[in-house]
């Protein structure tokens, strides 16, 4: 009835009258007890560190083990009954990952205790871990005097609260947001390059993320001509020149109408 490791010893007596003795070890267990208990806090930004307490071990048997899952990943870690009692029955993790994407959005840790008799499990749950955002933005019609398109394309972790602050470069005033919706402005025609800053405020840390962008002044279409007007006849043709002198723009594309009647050369 006591628990214990127990040696129990066989002796036998031969026809010869030469005895005979076989020890065997008797092991007298119950189900090994654990359970575990937080130091505090189980939510915060990653990389972050949490320990855990196993209880009510201190009395296994010496030849206990424990299997150690994080949840998150990383390798399991296996524990004598030595090494539970060296590290004070604490258990001190280290979590890099966002725990987003588990059940419940949650990590769980669970250590099983295990004997030669049967094993007995333990868990925690609601370890929930958050990352930093990761910032970035893309612009389209960057054309001088017409509204800039800024798409907000941040990606935010499941739990992460966030605001936007837009910074234009232009001495304009700061435009803030809750939402990843498209941004317009206009800058001003007094230049034509300018930094934009995007700050992600978060719970869990803030950030930001700078580009230059280069803004296209419009077109200015004109040109000369030779002449306005001549006399035309059948031994010598009338000849006009146009000087194309229009700026910002590196293609062009000419018509004259009636489109019958002269040729280009």
């Amino acid at each position: 009835t006591t628990l214990g490791l127990f040696r129990l010893n066989l002796t036998t007596t031969g026809y010869n009258g030469c005895p005979g003795t076989k020890e065997y070890l008797v092991k007298n267990q119950s189900n090994p007890a654990v359970g575990l208990s937080t130091t505090g806090s189980t939510e915060g930004c990653a990389p972050i560190s949490f320990s855990f307490n196993l209880t009510g071990i201190k009395n296994n048997d010496p030849e206990t083990t424990y299997l150690i899952e994080f949840g998150d990943g990383s390798p399991n870690i296996n524990w004598t009954q030595a090494n539970a009692l060296a590290n004070n029955t604490t258990i001190t993790h280290l979590y890099t990952k966002s725990s987003c994407s588990q059940p419940g959005k949650a990590f769980i840790l669970k250590v099983t205790a295990s004997n030669s008799c049967k094993t007995t499990p333990a868990t925690v749950g609601g370890i929930k871990v958050t990352t930093a955002p990761i910032p970035n933005f893309s612009s389209k019609n960057l054309c001088e005097g017409e509204n800039v398109q800024f798409t907000n394309s941040t990606n935010i972790d499941c739990s992460s609260k966030v605001s936007y602050i837009w910074h234009f470069g232009d001495g304009t005033p700061d435009v803030i947001t809750t939402d990843n919706s498209v941004v317009p402005h206009t800058f001003p025609t007094d230049g034509n390059v300018y930094t934009v800053t995007l700050t992600v405020l978060s719970s869990c840390q803030d950030v930001s993320i700078s580009k230059s962008i280069t803004l296209i002044k419009s077109p200015i279409p004109n040109f000369q001509l030779s002449s306005t007007h001549g006399c035309l006849n059948t031994l010598t043709p009338l000849v006009i020149n146009a000087t194309n002198t229009s700026l910002n723009s590196p293609t062009f594309l000419w018509s004259v109408s009636p489109v019958t009647g002269w040729t280009a050369s």
